[in-house]
């Protein structure tokens, strides 16, 4: 199809729009959508095969995709394809418009229907659509493949942790004591997290600006026991401080109800991304400390959770209480050979981990060419 056979049209003419409902109050196998992507799972659903854009908040203009059943929220916008356009395709083009810019309000940025209805989209046929949909696939689900490969690591990292340092399985035949904590063996001690921290703070608050090249990580980069770059924000900052993320920084979720407590390890190592003050981080003062560290939380996102204090909606974990948690203290020896063990698996995360980032800001570049046809398929 030659480039004069390309028709444009607007986003509204080719997709049917509703706003979102309220979430239904129960447990269930249907991903929730709100404006930042997955929140929950219930046993309801209000759509099917659709795209959803944030439509309150920080996330507003953000877009997401789901080709099965799901519920949106009343925090989003449902955006289904009519015939003439492969549902695939629309979210490809429809994630290289800048809603952010289109948005209305000020504190409390809006995104609506009109808004999204009124942007230009270019299709060629059907046929092309679905060539070049597969061009960007074969990179989505290169990196959906070592997501879970990750995940798989991830399982056995966590087993591996729960042997050593709950099941006390290397340890059976020697001595224990007593301790705050239960019967640890001899030799390990209980401390404090802030003994053994040199860093424990929430983060910053950002000035988004799409212009830099300077990230942001908010609550729902925090996901699956990892911090993803995947929801991260534009922002300029003002001063570079401790309050940029370091490679094994262990970030928690620390406000609101649903996520808080979540806990991710940061396997990435990249000099330009903050965090948010929804975080906080936990640096340990030695290198040797920080994989078992970061272990020993994701163990505890429920006690984490329960930490929590206020009203419901107005919750926040305290950060005195995250530095005075109890903390089982092995040898220097166990640590070390648990780092022999646990490391391998850590690089191994770390390397995928990167190559996601490689394949995410080639498929960056090329989907722009590949929807506006500079790129021939």
């Amino acid at each position: 199809m030659t480039m004069s056979e390309w028709k444009e049209y607007k986003l509204g003419d080719i997709a049917i729009m509703k706003n979102g409902k309220k979430r239904p109050n129960n447990k269930g196998i249907y991903p929730v959508y709100g404006g930042n992507g997955i929140m929950d799972y219930c046993n309801d659903y209000n759509s099917e095969a659709t795209i959803i854009v944030g439509r309150v908040g920080a996330y507003c203009g953000c877009v997401y995709l789901c080709k099965s059943k799901c519920w949106v929220t009343d925090n989003a916008i449902s955006v289904s394809a009519k015939d003439s356009v492969d549902l695939e395709y629309l979210f490809y083009a429809m994630k290289t418009l800048d809603f952010h810019r289109m948005r209305i309000g000020g504190a409390q940025p809006l995104m609506t229907q009109d808004i999204i209805g009124g942007f230009d989209i270019r299709l060629p046929n059907i046929p092309e659509q679905r060539e070049i949909v597969s061009i960007i696939k074969s990179l989505d689900d290169k990196i959906e493949n070592n997501r879970k490969i990750n995940e798989n690591l991830e399982q056995q990292a966590q087993a591996l942790f729960k042997s050593w340092f709950i099941d006390f399985e290397p340890f059976k035949d020697g001595k224990f004591i007593d301790s705050e904590l239960g019967p640890i063996p001899q030799g390990w001690r209980v401390g404090t997290l802030d003994e053994i921290c040199c860093f424990i703070s929430r983060g910053i608050s950002p000035k988004y600006d799409e212009t830099t090249e300077e990230f942001v990580l908010g609550q729902t980069c925090v996901r699956n026991n990892i911090v993803t770059l995947n929801n991260a924000r534009k922002h300029r900052p003002k001063v570079k401080n401790e309050k940029w993320t370091k490679q094994w920084d262990v970030l928690i979720n620390s406000t609101g109800v649903g996520s808080l407590g979540r806990v991710g390890i940061v396997y990435f190592d990249k000099a330009n991304v903050a965090f948010d003050s929804h975080l906080t981080v936990v640096r340990t003062k030695d290198d040797i400390t920080r994989l078992y560290v970061g272990r020993n939380l994701l163990n505890r996102q429920l006690e984490i959770e329960n930490m929590a204090v206020g009203s419901t909606g107005q919750t926040e974990l305290p950060r005195d209480s995250v530095k005075s948690m109890p903390i089982i203290i092995p040898t220097h020896f166990v640590i070390k050979k648990f780092n022999e063990l646990i490391k391998p698996m850590a690089l191994q995360m770390y390397h995928l981990i990167n190559e996601n980032i490689s394949l995410s800001q080639t498929r960056d570049t090329v989907l722009p060419k590949l929807m506006s046809g500079e790129i021939k398929v």
